[in-house]
């Protein structure tokens, strides 16, 4: 035997209440009008008017953001690119690779780029894109900084390494866990 219910509401209105455990929705790029007439539906939602798109890589997904001062950078297939404000880029350099997850990070002159077997450097000062080329560079996966260092975790190892204090250039294979 089947019933009509009637219109069966997915989304709430996105309030927050005092504990998460209670309310916690968020509409991105929504906004919600409630109605008054309780003999359709009580909530109505509108897109956000007026995004527009602000920077097109084509049709290849980014691989990794990271956002330093006033720029953003964005790994698109096998290029590092500078964002500014305005939306102009800047291409900085080419990865040996073209798909996969990246990750960056910074130490106040250096970003690092990570992309599994390989890792770059951008000078934010010198403006120089380098590969990582030291010997000791066991590649990685993900990477983070602390209190100075690069580390990074090594691919399929459970094992995480750190870079020369302030210079993620320089490697030594002893320092790692």
């Amino acid at each position: 035997m089947a019933t009509n219910l009637g219109p069966i509401p997915l989304f709430g209105i996105g309030n927050f209440g005092k504990s998460v455990n209670v309310d916690a929705q968020v509409r991105t790029n929504l906004y919600v009008e409630v109605q008054q007439d309780t003999e359709k539906s009580r909530l109505t939602l509108y897109p956000t008017p007026g995004t527009t798109t602000f920077v097109n890589f084509g049709a290849y997904p980014s691989r990794g953001f990271y956002k330093k001062g006033d720029f953003m950078y964005v790994v698109n297939r096998f290029t590092l690119w500078r964002v500014s404000n305005d939306g102009t880029t800047t291409s900085l350099g080419t990865l040996s690779t073209s798909a996969g997850r990246v990750d960056m990070i910074d130490n106040g002159t250096q970003i690092i780029i990570v992309d599994g077997p390989n890792g770059y450097i951008y000078n934010t000062v010198t403006l120089l894109f380098v590969q990582i080329t030291d010997v000791d560079f066991p590649g990685a996966g993900t990477v983070t900084f602390l209190n100075g260092y690069f580390v990074i975790t090594k691919p399929n190892s459970g094992q995480f390494y750190c870079s020369a204090l302030y210079d993620g250039l320089s490697w030594n294979a002893l320092d790692f866990a």
